[in-house]
């Protein structure tokens, strides 16, 4: 397999993990899971990076529960699917009476992340032992879906059809159940139905977009970063999503300045009767200039030139079709992108996706970072990294 595309490996890791002789079974010689050693035989994967592809997960399911422990959503970790050692093993037993595996990953689920924990899996402590993906939905299969086809597998219909269409259509009842469930990208670890809120997402969306359409204010009760509660009247003007982390904002003005608030953060919504006057609207005009949800960052000019390999210049056509503020042409057999961005971070990510196909030209501290990062990455893998 094309192992230096990180998310092909995630997605094969994955499908290995969910092997479970009583209702999975994907290799009999592991009643749980997969190891290490194993998925490097079957995908030829060098060891040093399924290790190290291994910290990483274990790391961001430190994070992600170390931080839901701290929050008010403690009763999400029963839904989360949990890397886990198959502790009946055999050779299991045998690494934990050296090492204490059980105490280690016990630290990494309730206090810190162990340094000795990445110590011995990247020196190869860790490779025979059957590590499996925990969950906790029932009976399931679970598939690794591309973008596209997630995308749409999420635009079935699981709403009961018009019965008035015809009157033969009203014996089938329901059309479609939605029978799937998508699950979210490591990167969501916000939560749109709260416990101390009445609103989920989409009446959130609607009460916001009927205030958008008749240009009315809505008393708003909502929880600041710093976990502080406000309550205020506001006039909402657009709402904003941004894709990477599935997270939707809605935008203000206020002072003559943009606010963003998360619709996660959104504890309450009303309807008010209080009429604020209508603001500079020329101030979203930024909005195909920001990444991210960014309003706030600061304008910084880019350039990028991509070479014309794969199809690359069609993905990369097809995701700046937006980018309405932004210059793309063709020159000496590149494709240069121009545009002033807010939320320098998340076009550092976005142009990361494109690896040695793109070539950032300015600003040169973002040119820095991508160099760097290369290099970093060259290091951990062993690989020789040459200058152009």
């Amino acid at each position: 397999m094309n192992y230096h595309n990180p998310y092909l490996r995630l997605q094969t890791y994955y499908t290995w993990l969910l092997n479970d002789i009583k209702n999975t079974s994907l290799i009999y010689e592991y009643t749980l899971g997969i190891s290490i050693q194993k998925l490097h035989e079957l995908t030829q994967i060098p060891l040093i990076i399924i290790r190290n592809d291994f910290l990483t997960m274990f790391g961001w399911q430190s994070n992600l529960v170390l931080s839901i422990q701290k929050t008010d959503f403690f009763d999400e970790l029963s839904k989360m699917s949990i890397l886990s050692f198959d502790n009946d093993s055999e050779e299991y037993q045998k690494v934990d009476q050296l090492y204490h595996v059980s105490d280690l990953y016990e630290s990494l689920m309730t206090t810190h992340f162990p340094e000795q924990f990445q110590t011995l899996l990247v020196e190869g402590a860790f490779d025979h032992l059957p590590i499996y993906l925990e969950y906790n939905i029932g009976e399931t299969y679970c598939l690794a879906l591309s973008s596209d086809e997630s995308a749409a597998l999420q635009m079935l219909d699981e709403e009961t059809i018009d019965m008035s269409i015809h009157p033969d259509i009203r014996k089938l009842g329901k059309l479609y159940t939605n029978s799937y469930m998508i699950k979210d990208s490591y990167l969501y670890t916000h939560q749109y139905t709260m416990q101390h809120s009445i609103l989920p997402l989409h009446k959130k969306l609607d009460l916001l977009n009927e205030a958008i359409t008749g240009q009315t204010c809505l008393l708003m009760k909502y929880r600041s970063a710093k976990s502080q509660i406000h309550e205020f009247v506001f006039r909402p003007l657009k709402i904003s999503y941004d894709a990477d982390e599935n997270l939707y904002a809605v935008l203000s003005i206020y002072n003559d300045a943009i606010q963003v608030h998360r619709l996660d953060h959104i504890l309450s919504l009303e309807k008010s009767n209080l009429q604020l006057p209508v603001p500079n609207m020329k101030k979203l005009d930024i909005y195909p200039n920001v990444w991210g949800n960014s309003f706030t960052d600061q304008p910084e000019f880019v350039k990028v030139k991509f070479y014309n390999e794969a199809n690359v210049w069609a993905k990369v056509r097809k995701e700046l079709a937006y980018r309405t503020n932004g210059k793309l042409y063709e020159k000496d057999g590149f494709l240069y992108y121009e545009d002033t961005v807010y939320g320098i971070n998340k076009f550092r990510a976005w142009i990361r996706g494109y690896g040695s196909s793109a070539i950032v030209i300015e600003p040169k501290s973002l040119q820095e970072q991508i160099l760097e990062s290369l290099r970093i990455r060259a290091e951990e893998y062993c690989i020789p990294l040459t200058s152009t």
